[in-house]
Parts: C-alpha cells; sequence; structure tokens
C-alpha cells in the first residue's frame, strides 16, 4: 500500500478491482483490539506517524481518471491531519471517499458533516458482537455504545454504511443475532471474514474457527449476510461484499490453496484460503466444484 498511486491502479486492476488510490495513515489507535494490539498500532512514534508533507505528496499525484481515495490505517480518524488530509483530498481531484474505521468519531457533534463537504461518501467499520459485553470483551475498551451511536449517525448522515465481522470462536455463537441487528437497525448485510494470523499476538487455532465450522455457522444465520475473502466454498450462496475498501484490506491477507482445490471450478475467482487456517485446521472442510457442477450464485 505504500506504491506510488498510479502503482495502485496497476495492482488494483490485477485483482479484478475498480481503479482506485489507498492512502493508508500511520498513527496510534486507541482500540486494544486482541488480534491487532503491539506497540506498532498504539504506539506510534511521532517520527513514525505521517506527515502531511507525505499525505499531501501522495494525493496530488492522483492518476487524472482516478476520483476514489481509500482511506485506512492504524485508526485513520485520529490522525492529527485527518481532516486536512480529506480536505486536500478534495482539492486534488478526489470526490469519492471511502473510509475504513472503528468509527467512534463518527457521533462526534458535526464531525461527519464536515467529512461529507469534503467527499466521504461510504464508511466501512468492523463490529464484533451484539452485545456490549462481547463487542467489548474483543476491543479491550468500552466502544460498542459508542459505536451504535457512531453508526446511527452514520446512517442519518446518508453515508454508504458497510459493517464487517471477523469469525472469531469467543463470538460466532452470536453471529445469528448480530446479522439481524445489522439488517435491521443499519439497513445492510453484514459481511464476514475471516480472522488475520498474527501468531505474536494469540494462537490462531485458539481465536479462530475452521472452514468446516464456518460453513454450519454461516448456514445457520437467516439475517442477510456477504463474504468478505472467504473462500468461496465457504458458503456459495452469499453474495461477496462489494465494498471496495474492505476488499482491498482483506485481499493483502496471506492465503493461498490447498492441494484439495486442484480442479475446483471456482478457484479462478475464489481469494482462497487464510494461511493460518491451513496450518491450524488442515485441508479439513474445504468443498471444491466440479466443473460440471452449478454454482449456487
Amino acid at each position: 500500500m505504500g506504491a506510488t498511486p498510479a502503482v495502485q491502479v496497476e495492482m488494483m486492476r490485477a485483482r479484478g478491482l475498480e481503479d482506485a488510490v489507498v492512502l493508508v495513515l500511520s498513527n496510534s489507535c486507541a482500540s486494544r483490539c486482541f488480534f491487532c494490539a503491539s506497540p506498532g498500532t498504539t504506539a506510534v512514534p511521532s517520527e513514525d506517524v505521517s506527515s502531511f508533507a507525505q499525505i499531501r505528496a501522495h494525493l496530488e499525484t492522483r492518476p487524472p481518471h482516478v476520483t476514489r481515495l481509500l482511506v485506512g490505517g492504524n485508526e485513520p480518524t485520529l490522525h492529527p491531519d485527518f481532516e486536512r488530509t480529506l480536505a486536500h483530498a478534495q482539492a486534488s481531484g478526489f470526490t469519492h471517499v471511502e473510509l475504513m474505521s472503528s468509527g467512534l468519531r463518527f457521533a462526534e457533534a458535526g464531525a461527519l458533516a464536515r467529512w461529507r463537504e469534503w467527499g466521504l461518501s461510504a464508511v466501512a467499520v468492523p463490529i464484533y458482537a451484539p452485545t456490549a459485553e462481547l463487542h467489548d470483551a474483543v476491543c479491550g475498551a468500552p466502544a460498542f455504545d459508542v459505536l451504535v451511536r457512531g453508526l446511527d449517525a452514520a446512517r442519518d448522515a446518508g453515508l454508504e454504511l458497510h459493517l464487517h465481522t471477523l469469525l472469531l470462536r469467543r463470538t460466532s455463537h452470536a453471529l445469528p443475532e448480530l446479522a439481524s441487528l445489522v439488517s435491521r437497525r443499519w439497513r445492510t448485510a453484514l459481511a464476514v471474514a475471516p480472522l488475520r494470523d498474527k501468531s505474536q499476538l494469540f494462537r490462531f487455532a485458539d481465536e479462530a474457527v475452521s472452514l468446516e465450522e464456518t460453513r454450519k455457522i454461516l448456514a445457520s444465520v437467516e439475517a442477510p449476510l456477504t463474504r468478505l475473502g472467504l473462500p468461496t466454498c465457504a458458503a456459495r450462496e452469499r453474495p461477496r461484499a462489494s465494498t471496495l475498501v474492505m476488499q482491498v484490506y482483506f485481499q493483502t491477507q496471506r492465503r493461498s490453496f490447498g492441494t484439495g482445490c486442484t480442479g475446483c471450478a471456482d478457484r479462478d475467482a475464489c481469494p482462497g484460503v487464510v494461511d493460518g487456517e491451513l496450518a491450524a485446521f488442515g485441508e479439513r472442510g474445504l468443498a471444491p466444484r466440479s466443473p460440471n457442477e452449478e454454482p449456487d450464485e
């Protein structure tokens, strides 16, 4: 993601994605999520925080035909130059900004109104459980109540709202209730994604859900769901999440194909299996589709 905008566009095209420029802001995050929190995310030294000079240089090399900007980072809305960045992005010719964020600043008075004026049109936000007890245990800090207010504010502001969750052993039992909450309250489908393997922070096999279990869990959910970075065979009947900023983020996970994927008719369009999944659980649960078998989607 540190490539120049022109190279980023080439990388997007190689992955079958729409043209866009990606801006990753480096700064400290206030959350303490068990799968992410480390000195590199929660205590970024001042010299490593993205400078506005770096941000400006990146934005000003926008390819002339590209007007979509994807903004992410540890928590971009906490960057000291976040609003200045949005304003400069607009001045540089970006008209459509997608933001991946914890959503914890969305309920601040006037924040979303200002950001919308500078081109913010879509937000991608994680939500891990339907209750404060479960969600906050994942985040390592009180967050659920503030998040709900922020999501309500984003909905009321007319932003495209895209919510995603991780398949976690500790919260998977609550996925049906979470999907129902997301559909009922925010009128969108919940995107379900695999856990990223960070062995230095947690033991993957203790926290992740196997592909075999994933299929059963997703089949039990009646509310709308989409797949985000999951292998196609995990739930062929569920559509893929379409939000560009989320697709880009989850495509950076290390993933590959098992030997059982050989000859699968879905392979060309499948994102593969997260390497941590194959290492922890093997190929159990892979369900390749033969060329003569009709797809479910």
